[in-house]
């Protein structure tokens, strides 16, 4: 398995315990975990494509209305 995913997973399963826990052990800073997540899937996207992921192709949702 590619490490970047790897670690993203990991992550994410460190958010959903940091989420559930009431312990400050268990705590971690969830912007910077989503921000590493964001760094590894853009890394994950070019080992796998072989090419820079097209930041243009990253938008907002529209609001629901």
């Amino acid at each position: 398995m590619n490490p970047a995913i790897w670690s993203i997973i990991q992550l994410a399963i460190a958010i959903a315990k940091s989420q559930v826990s009431f312990t400050a052990a268990d705590k971690i800073d969830e912007a910077t975990a989503l921000g590493r997540i964001a760094i590894l899937a853009r890394q994950a996207y070019k080992d796998q494509v072989g090419k820079p992921l097209d930041e243009s192709l990253i938008k907002p949702e529209a609001p629901i209305q």
